[in-house]
């Protein structure tokens, strides 16, 4: 009886006290205690989280719940140079290959050519203002095309010959454009291999002697032509380089976007850069002005528009050029020595001192 009673007396002080005869353990986690299941009662303390660092593509989380403190920090880029490769400085992953610059040494095409050289994907296209010729070359420097200009023009002409942008007509890379005497404008297209593609003509009104020059390209189709020697710079010849047809000279929107200014001369039509369009003061001095914002950056002696693989040349002394990114930044300085650069290609430009010319390649 004594020994009935004696555990009667357990079970009732178990149920009061909320004790288990055995308890069902769940384990500590990062934020609770070890805790039995059936009584609530804990042992020790919570385990803590143990946190990795984050990293550009890993966030910091706990290794052993999984909880997210910090999201991923992303990459930290610094634009590619002539030294290396776009890089992130914060885990050193690179994208792409570092800026190639090459100068390009020609031993076979003549001298005369180099005064104008246009590079294409498959053909360098020369001209020779003293003999009057147009001569497609392949990039082994055979010859595999000549135009003699001669034919279009008579003695009472004035010329001259207008390059394309590739993003146009990727057919298309030359224009020739003859004045006569009656102030008739000839234009004639050629494509990259030396095929004459379509002749044009139309009355305008020029002063003799005078001839036509690029003066914007509107909706990416429509190529205008000026008077060059026209200081109010106004189009007269409209072309659809799509249909290859005469249009009027206000078609399209032009993309010269940057409007000129009193202390504006010129305005570059050639854009491959959304923020920045280069500008030639009355000075003589060239600045980047922000389409925008209108925003001018510090004068330089010579520039160039940017290519299409977002590099654009500039010198800030008028002997040497620097290179500089679609920022403006210049990730090389004195790349090249000369008083005048201009493009030759999409990723090809040139540089004269003294009346020689040295051309590089550029991506």
């Amino acid at each position: 009886m004594k020994r009935c009673c004696f555990i009667l007396g357990v079970a009732v002080m178990m149920l009061l006290t909320g004790c288990c005869v055995k308890h069902k353990w769940e384990d500590a986690t990062c934020t609770t205690s070890k805790r039995c299941v059936k009584c609530g009662k804990t042992e020790g303390l919570p385990l803590r989280h143990e946190w990795t660092e984050a990293t550009c593509t890993e966030p910091r989380a706990c290794s052993r719940c999984g909880e997210i403190s910090v999201e991923a920090l992303g990459h930290d880029w610094t634009e590619r140079s002539l030294e290396a490769p776009k890089t992130c400085t914060r885990c050193g992953l690179t994208e792409g290959e570092k800026i190639r610059l090459k100068e390009l040494v020609f031993k076979k095409i003549p001298a005369q050519d180099l005064s104008l050289m246009l590079f294409r994907k498959d053909t360098i296209i020369g001209l020779d203002y003293k003999n009057w010729t147009i001569t497609w070359y392949d990039y082994e420097e055979n010859e595999i095309a000549a135009v003699d200009l001669k034919q279009f023009t008579g003695d009472d002409c004035a010329w001259t010959v207008t390059t394309i942008p590739p993003y146009i007509n990727e057919d298309i890379y030359v224009t020739f454009q003859v004045i006569d005497g009656d102030s008739t404008a000839h234009i004639y297209v050629f494509d990259g291999y030396g095929k004459e593609l379509a002749r044009l003509e139309q009355e305008v009104s020029i002063p003799h002697g005078h001839h036509l020059d690029l003066y914007d390209i509107a909706d990416g189709r429509y190529v205008k032509y000026m008077d060059e020697d026209v200081e109010t710079r106004k189009a007269l010849v409209a072309i659809d380089f799509v249909t290859m047809t005469l249009v009027p000279p206000d078609t399209g929107t032009p993309i010269n976007t940057v409007r000129p200014q009193d202390d504006y001369k010129t305005v570059s039509s050639v854009l491959y850069n959304d923020g920045y369009q280069l500008v030639k003061k009355t000075n003589g001095k060239y600045v980047f002005v922000h389409k925008e914002f209108r925003i001018e950056t510090a004068e330089f002696y010579d520039a160039t528009s940017f290519s299409p693989y977002g590099f654009a040349l500039a010198s800030p002394d008028g002997k040497t050029y620097d290179l500089l990114d679609m920022n403006l930044d210049a990730i090389a300085k004195g790349v090249a020595e000369g008083s005048f650069a201009a493009w030759r290609g999409d990723a090809v430009f040139y540089v004269s001192a003294n009346g020689v010319k040295r051309f590089y390649s550029i991506k």
